[in-house]
């Protein structure tokens, strides 16, 4: 059961977003490559948010993969504890792609998360499969994303920027060999 302090600081968050792409792997990953790279062919929804990588694209293989199926980051802002992890795997005649921020908050963040963050992310991740769907029929990335954002991402951004001010930038925390 756990003492007070270990229920307060280690409440559980597991979201997993997930949709499967009628495309061979090679054609999903190359459609991947740019995700978080803020350029035109960024799935991530740069209409409403900025990108959180400037430092090049987090992809399978990259600096933050640990190998061509997986690729995993800390998400610090929420707890040094949460990760979020992208599974990539063949399947048929397509792909199916899974994305799970799970991991222990503290109870305040907990709140943070449900009222205003949680959404927020299940309306980003939901985007980007959208996003990457639209991309992988048509070959164009679209510039405006299809569904609408939660009420949080529609306050204009001077005044958005005000509610986070005593936050830490969210920016997923590449992994380190070992941790």
């Amino acid at each position: 059961m756990g003492s007070i302090v270990d229920r307060i600081m280690g409440v559980p968050i597991r979201h997993v977003h997930s949709r499967r792409f009628p495309v061979s792997r090679a054609r999903f990953l190359s459609a991947l490559d740019p995700f978080y790279s803020g350029t035109s062919l960024d799935p991530f929804p740069t209409d409403f948010l900025p990108t959180w990588r400037t430092a090049g694209h987090l992809r399978p293989g990259s600096r933050c993969g640990t190998g061509p199926s997986v690729f995993t980051g800390r998400m610090t802002t929420l707890g040094p504890n949460v990760r979020s992890s992208y599974y990539i795997t063949s399947e048929g005649d397509g792909v199916h792609v899974m994305h799970v921020l799970e991991g222990p908050i503290s109870l305040l963040m907990w709140l943070v998360w449900k009222i205003m963050l949680g959404p927020g992310h299940d309306w980003t991740m939901e985007s980007v499969l959208d996003r990457l769907e639209i991309f992988l029929e048509t070959g164009q990335m679209p510039t405006v994303t299809p569904s609408p954002p939660p009420f949080l991402f529609r306050i204009p951004k001077p005044v958005r920027k005000l509610l986070f001010v005593f936050m830490p930038p969210a920016r997923p925390e590449p992994e380190t060999p070992g941790t």
